[in-house]
C-alpha cells in the first residue's frame, strides 16, 4: 500500500463535501460528506444514507475528488438516496460552480 511522506497532513475538515468511489460498488461515484477525522484518516459519509454505510480510508486515496471531479472527468456522480435527480443536478451545478472557486486543490495531490 502507498505511504505517504512522513511531512503529510490531514488538511480535510469536518464537514467538507466530496466526490468518491463506493469501496462496495466500484463503478459507483457518489456524494461524500467527512464526518470524522483520526490522523490521516478520514469517516466517509454516503450522502442521504444511514451511518451504518460510512466508511474509513486515508485522506491520500486516489478513491476520492474534490467536488466537480465528475462533472470535469465526464463520470456519472449517483444522487443522495431520496433526493430527485433533476433537483439534485441542478443544485449540484450550483455547488460545484462555487466550491470551484473557493476549494483547496493542494488536498488532492501526494
Amino acid at each position: 500500500m502507498f505511504q505517504p511522506p512522513h511531512t503529510y497532513k490531514n488538511e480535510f475538515t469536518v464537514g467538507m463535501k466530496l466526490e468518491g468511489i463506493d469501496p462496495l460498488h466500484p463503478s459507483s461515484y457518489c456524494v461524500l460528506t467527512v464526518a470524522e477525522l483520526k490522523g490521516l484518516r478520514l469517516r466517509l459519509h454516503f450522502d442521504g444514507y444511514s451511518e451504518v454505510y460510512d466508511f474509513w480510508t486515508y485522506c491520500y486515496s486516489d478513491q476520492i475528488f474534490p467536488v466537480g471531479w465528475c462533472a470535469e472527468n465526464k463520470k456519472s456522480l449517483l444522487p443522495p438516496k431520496g433526493e430527485a435527480v433533476f433537483y439534485f443536478m441542478i443544485s449540484y451545478i450550483y455547488i460545484s460552480v462555487w466550491m470551484h472557486n473557493f476549494q483547496n486543490s493542494n488536498l488532492f495531490k501526494i
